[in-house]
């Protein structure tokens, strides 16, 4: 055999060993995705630590976070109520059975605003779960909270430690502060911990279906500490935050669950149900809190959304929201009842999520606290004034692209974009609207004033996220 002819030979045989390496050592796409399913044959416990040790499932025992009271703390004054906060997401105010909605959807809430105090123009700062939770337990604008993201990205910007929660506020005020979330964002690694004596996290990813903590599992796990509670805490007031997820996109449920909802072939029965199961996870929470004697005559409880949904009701106010700053977006159901609130009131004047932790705690005893963009409108929900002090109020987006703000009056709203990078078409335009006849905002008006003052806000709230 001459020289030529072995090297031909020789990168022959190269050329197959080499064939079938690559063939053995990597797995076809039906192999990977068999090795990634849990062994059947496996023991249980086995298979569950497979998938609990996953990055993005985590253990119970990673989701606690919690340390014990110091005997440094004070003592609040006598008689301070108890506090329960529940921030719901993505709400669409008139589906809610006490805003005209279905009765059969949320019927417990109806009987609460009933028992005390309906906000008939409720709205939040921001329409997007990050920046408006952070809103309601800081009384701050999110762009002062640190966590309004300017850039063109996804926000997962934390809260600063800077800022005071209204845990943290409870806490040195002496309650013993209780929490838990099935929202990831509101766990700790928003910043959403602080001030916390016990707090109980959502999975990171809390969105997706398969992390998704139902209503009732959370309030199952905040009502867990509440009765392990030592005679040294139950000396104390309570503080307690819990927050749902169960509305927010996508909002699958079985079909059964959805039926008793389908009344109409444009009904969104599937969302409907998640409103359902949460009102009966309110009704559970209360129920449960009354077995450990926390109860209407001791304690001050508020539910409020996040922001609303868009439902594509009408179809240009988009399915979910983040991206438009309508009504169906921006007004939130948000109901007060419990000691020293009056039954069966209605605050018509304007009022915005930002203004939920001073009136909380006004309303606790704490009247006067500082520094909030938000202000207490406790003297309109006691029925002390008819007007809740609010003039205008803010809402904005920086959300997946959409860079968006308004400014709404009672009467007005106006709004503008300033450089979306939406690829979707939508109908979003630089307008103003009159809010007493026009609720979907389809006709324009000239309102000169309020539109200059949106843009001196935007500005100035741009600036401060910027910084």
């Amino acid at each position: 055999m001459n020289r030529q002819t072995l090297a031909v030979a020789l990168g022959t045989l190269g050329l197959v060993v080499l064939g079938a390496i690559l063939l053995y050592a990597t797995p076809s796409p039906e192999a990977t995705r068999v090795q990634r399913q849990p062994d059947p044959q496996a023991p249980a416990e086995h298979q569950k630590a497979k998938v609990e040790k996953g990055p993005r499932h985590l253990r119970d025992a990673r989701l606690v976070h919690a340390s014990e009271i110091p005997e440094s703390r004070k003592k609040p004054a006598e008689g301070a109520p108890n506090v329960v906060l529940v921030i719901e997401s993505s709400q669409r105010r008139e589906q809610w059975s006490a805003y005209g909605g279905d009765p059969d959807v949320t019927p417990f809430m109806a009987a609460k605003a009933k028992e005390g105090v309906r906000m008939m123009d409720g709205l939040t700062v921001a329409v997007s779960p990050r920046p408006a939770d952070a809103a309601i337990i800081t009384g701050l604008y999110p762009h002062h909270a640190g966590v309004a993201e300017p850039e063109d990205k996804r926000n997962f910007r934390p809260m600063k430690d800077t800022v005071d929660t209204l845990a943290e506020r409870f806490q040195k005020a002496g309650w013993m502060t209780v929490g838990a979330t099935a929202n990831h964002n509101l766990n700790a690694k928003a910043g959403a911990l602080q001030g916390f004596d016990w707090y109980r996290d959502a999975q990171p990813f809390a969105l997706k279906l398969e992390q998704r903590m139902p209503a009732s599992e959370i309030v199952t796990k905040a009502l867990g500490r509440v009765e392990q509670r030592t005679d040294e805490e139950k000396a104390r007031p309570l503080y307690l935050q819990v927050a749902f997820v169960d509305s927010h996109k996508p909002f699958r449920v079985p079909p059964e669950q959805a039926a008793p909802f389908q009344k109409t072939e444009t009904t969104p029965a599937p969302y409907l149900a998640t409103l359902h199961a949460q009102d009966e996870a309110v009704k559970a929470l209360v129920e449960g809190l009354a077995a450990q004697g926390i109860t209407a005559e001791n304690t001050v409880f508020v539910v409020v959304a996040d922001h609303g949904e868009g439902l594509e009701m009408p179809k240009f106010h988009r399915m979910q929201h983040g991206f438009v700053l309508y009504e169906s977006s921006v007004q939130v159901p948000w109901i007060w009842w419990g000691k020293g609130i009056p039954a069966g009131r209605d605050v018509t004047d304007l009022a915005s999520t930002i203004d939920v932790a001073p009136t909380l705690l006004a309303l606790a005893g704490l009247k006067g606290q500082q520094g909030f963009d938000g202000i207490d409108v406790s003297n309109a929900v006691l029925g002390k004034s008819q007007k809740t002090g609010r003039t205008t109020a803010y809402a904005d987006t920086m959300y997946e692209g959409a860079h968006r703000a308004s400014i709404w009056t009672s009467k007005h709203q106006c709004q503008n974009d300033y450089g979306s990078q939406i690829v979707e078409a939508d109908q979003f335009v630089k307008a103003c609207y009159d809010r007493t006849t026009d609720h979907t905002f389809e006709t324009p008006i000239e309102d000169a004033d309020l539109a200059n003052q949106l843009e001196v806000m935007h500005k100035d709230l741009l600036e401060a996220a910027s910084g």
